[in-house]
């Protein structure tokens, strides 16, 4: 089974096909990948950036510039568009417009920062090309989800089960004062193989492949009504979607609105109550989340950005809603709960 954060071969082969420059620093400032152009750029040879911090192939004032870059867009916990110097020590610097990518693992931490750079002659293709790109990463992180939630359930999940009938035939044989400590030993793999599932299905649903999103959302929301009894968040669902399935892509995307929404609220919000709306409106799409929690005040929000010290974050909501030319909106006040709105065309797709 694939662990760590790594970057998978899906990934390595679209940032070393595009045309530009395009490189991959992890949190500490290693180079995880470098394409043709970059180390082009830097009069560098294949494998001569990778496993090396920046400060050993920019000049000094660039690193730290770039530095700087990345832990915006890692606090910002979204894409961020700007403009950077590439150049060696000895050579000329070019001034490119770079738009800079935080990689997540499947927990949804931020592991990388990938950055693709576009020169400002002929911006407007280039441009093009970058956002493409930008929506192929998010499906590519997408797809590795779906495999390793495949994985967990087919062999993390297989495996724990067996485990759990070989200590059943053990505890059937035993006699003695090792016969409870084989029970509590079948508990604590009862509550392995419940965690593992949960984090299967958080990861990609089976449910929304199969059933479609209004299941998928109703199968979420159950996850939250059953902690309603130990003074957990109740939420609500009313749809109107019809008949007809919309694309994939699409579906996963409301899914993972409302999915990480409802997270937002669990966290941060202290709701009791939430409010999930899914319905068509001729040739567009509506996802409603509201919460009755304390709300915030929108004017920090717009000055800090995304990632100010509240923690809502709205983390990967914004970049999924503009890989599909969706609208995104968002009310608040302090003590009166929040409303997140986003509007998708109804065949919207990844091109």
């Amino acid at each position: 089974m694939k662990t760590g954060t790594g970057l998978s071969p899906q990934l390595r082969a679209l940032l070393q096909g595009y045309a530009g420059p395009a490189y991959v620093l992890d949190q500490e400032g290693r180079c995880l990948l470098a394409n043709g152009r970059m180390l082009e750029i830097y009069g560098l040879q294949a494998g001569d950036m990778e496993g090396r911090r920046r400060e050993e192939f920019m000049p000094a004032d660039q690193a730290r510039a770039h530095r700087d870059n990345e832990l915006r867009v890692t606090q910002a916990a979204r894409p961020v568009d700007l403009e950077e110097t590439l150049g060696a020590r000895s050579g000329q610097r070019r001034l490119f417009r770079s738009r800079k990518i935080p990689l997540r693992d499947p927990e949804e931490r931020i592991f990388a920062v990938a950055t693709l750079c576009t020169d400002l002659s002929g911006e407007h293709q280039a441009l093009e090309a970058v956002r493409r790109l930008s929506q192929e990463l998010l499906q590519v992180q997408e797809t590795e989800r779906a495999a390793l939630s495949r994985e967990l359930h087919d062999e993390l999940g297989q495996g724990l089960t067996a485990l759990k009938f070989k200590l059943a035939s053990l505890r059937r044989q035993a006699q003695g004062p090792g016969e409870p400590a084989l029970g509590q030993a079948m508990d604590m793999v009862d509550a392995l193989v419940d965690q593992v599932r949960g984090l299967a299905r958080r990861l990609h649903p089976a449910v929304l492949d199969d059933l479609g999103l209004a299941a998928a959302v109703r199968w979420l929301l159950g996850s939250y009504q059953g902690e309603a009894g130990q003074g957990g968040l109740q939420v609500s669902l009313t749809e109107n979607l019809g008949d007809e399935r919309l694309s994939p892509e699409l579906e996963l995307a409301c899914f993972r609105v409302v999915q990480e929404s409802l997270c937002n609220i669990r966290r941060h919000a202290g709701a009791s109550h939430g409010v999930v709306l899914l319905f068509r409106s001729a040739d567009r799409l509506h996802v409603v989340i509201e919460d009755d929690g304390r709300g915030f005040d929108l004017a920090d929000f717009r000055r800090d950005g995304p990632g100010f010290p509240g923690g809502l974050g709205l983390r990967g909501i914004r970049e999924r809603v503009a890989a599909l030319g969706g609208e995104l909106g968002l009310r608040s006040d302090p003590g009166l709960g929040t409303q997140v709105r986003v509007v998708f065309p109804v065949g919207a797709t990844l091109t």
